[in-house]
């Protein structure tokens, strides 16, 4: 009964780290692009198969789309970001990153606690000013 004590206990640990960790929404890849829309405590994140230019102006069209206006938008050409607030005051945040040539990974959070609703929607109206270009 002692060996199986720590086994027990280690099962237990792990267990407890996954459950902590990282979540995984399926919320549809870009195109051939390959991973989904992953959470963890600073958002929701995806590759994208496009430089950063183009993902930034995908995002500033999804945000024209829906409505929203952003109140700071800046971008080089190494990274870009895109923030304001909705209508009712929860605060947004879009950022693209260059991960290497013509691959970027975009960031969105929504609120204090991570709205999980409006970042869903944020990405697909993005995704679909991307999608033109993925599949063309």
């Amino acid at each position: 009964m002692k060996r199986l004590f720590p086994v027990w206990c280690l099962s237990g640990v792990l267990v407890l780290l996954l459950a902590g960790g990282c979540a995984t929404e399926t919320s549809g890849p870009f195109g051939y692009a390959g991973p989904d829309l992953h959470r963890d405590f600073d958002g929701w994140h995806t590759l994208v198969p496009q430089p950063v230019d183009q993902v930034y102006n995908a995002s500033r069209a999804g945000l024209r789309d829906l409505g929203v206006k952003p109140v700071m938008c800046q971008m080089d050409k190494l990274s870009a970001s895109i923030s304001g607030d909705f209508a009712d005051d929860v605060p947004y945040e879009i950022r693209v990153e260059a991960v290497q040539a013509g691959m970027s990974r975009l960031t969105i959070k929504t609120g204090f606690f991570g709205n999980t609703s409006r970042a869903k929607m944020l990405h697909q109206a993005i995704r679909a000013h991307l999608m033109g270009k993925v599949g063309g």
